[in-house]
């Protein structure tokens, strides 16, 4: 039967109306679903390429660095290999779960990317030239590195900083924003997700409370070192400390996907004590010291001390900023949540009804 010449009735007409016209873009969403498992894997390559640099570094006499260091950075690398694979596949699958969450995890990964980037152009230059300094003095037959050659290595190290993590998050952050993508995802995956049932300004709260939860629990066991109100809380106290804002990230994470206002409330004022509560504590206190009583070897604190990422507090202060825009960013969603509305009530006599709010 020829559809062109097939009788248009009203019927047909509204319903090819309420359809809007989009482009397929399942083969694009294959592709860049590809990339998102070949990241996954160059992550799980990490962890050995790591445990052996590890093994290297110890038999060549190198400051020894804690164990609990190296734990951290395989659950990083691992958690970023398992959540790039599983979004990889749900992207290839078209599935509306992975559109929302890798659309979200791309502008985290974005903004995060901006701000790296930025800290490493202020301070590469000053480490690497304080890298050959020491190495000169050292050995001062040595011959010097030119200037025109470190510059070249320093732009060009800046320049693969930018392209992983400023162009590549801005590419997924372009593809996914499309409306052809969102409606591929639509229609090949027609069920309702769960992560349908909240908009994804405040989804993307969720996974950062979750992250957050997962990222304390893990800093708790390996790295119990928590800064509170102008001290560094350090050991077994610490790791409770931990452990209660995981819980409570894991919570805030739960409530603010419900929308209701309380969660809102409770969530600008925990992450606000925070940024307080760093402030005090980074402008008053190094981190050092802490290390430190966590019976870390003094060779490998004076190897940090002597890291200008370390000593200036850049990293410290970076997750300060990053709180302060995560406070920012939960104040604009004060729009997304309401208050709980009464329930129906119908008095004995029948003679009045309360409804809900509308």
């Amino acid at each position: 039967m020829d559809i062109s010449s097939a009788p248009l009735t009203e019927g047909s007409l509204q319903e090819n109306q309420d359809v809007p016209a989009f482009k397929d873009r399942s083969s694009l969403l294959i592709v860049f679903g590809a990339v998102q498992i070949i990241l996954g894997a160059l992550c799980a390559l990490f962890i050995p390429l790591m445990l052996l640099g590890i093994v290297m570094s110890h038999n060549e006499g190198a400051p020894s660095v804690p164990l609990s260091t190296h734990l951290m950075a395989v659950a990083v690398y691992f958690g970023l290999a398992v959540a790039f694979i599983w979004l990889g596949i749900g992207s290839i699958r078209a599935q509306r779960w992975a559109h929302a969450l890798t659309l979200i995890t791309s502008w985290i990964g974005l903004i995060s990317g901006i701000f790296i980037v930025i800290i490493v152009t202020a301070i590469l230059p000053v480490s690497f030239l304080a890298g050959i300094r020491a190495a000169s003095s050292q050995n001062p037959q040595a011959t010097g590195v030119s200037t025109g050659v470190m510059a070249a290595i320093l732009t060009f190290m800046i320049v693969i900083f930018a392209v992983c993590l400023i162009g590549i998050p801005t590419a997924f952050v372009i593809f996914y924003s499309r409306r052809n993508v969102l409606e591929t995802c639509r229609r090949r995956d027609p069920v309702e997700r769960w992560t349908d049932r909240c908009p994804l300004p405040v989804l993307a709260a969720c996974v950062l409370f979750i992250s957050g939860a997962v990222y304390s629990l893990f800093f708790g066991i390996t790295t119990p070192v928590f800064p509170f109100f102008g001290k560094y809380i350090t050991g077994i106290p610490a790791g409770i400390v931990f452990i209660f804002f995981a819980a409570l990230d894991f919570f805030l994470a739960w409530a603010v996907f419900r929308r209701r206002i309380f969660a809102w409330w409770l969530a600008v004022c925990v992450i606000g004590l925070r940024v307080i509560s760093y402030a005090i504590t980074f402008e008053h206190r190094n981190i050092l010291e802490a290390y430190s009583r966590l019976g870390w070897s003094s060779s490998y604190v004076q190897m940090l001390r002597q890291n200008p990422l370390v000593r200036s507090g850049v990293i410290q202060w970076w997750g300060l900023g990053f709180s302060l825009v995560f406070l920012g960013y939960l104040i604009y969603l004060k729009k997304y949540f309401k208050a709980a509305q009464p329930q129906a009530t119908i008095s004995a006599d029948n003679s009045s009804v309360s409804l809900p709010a509308s």
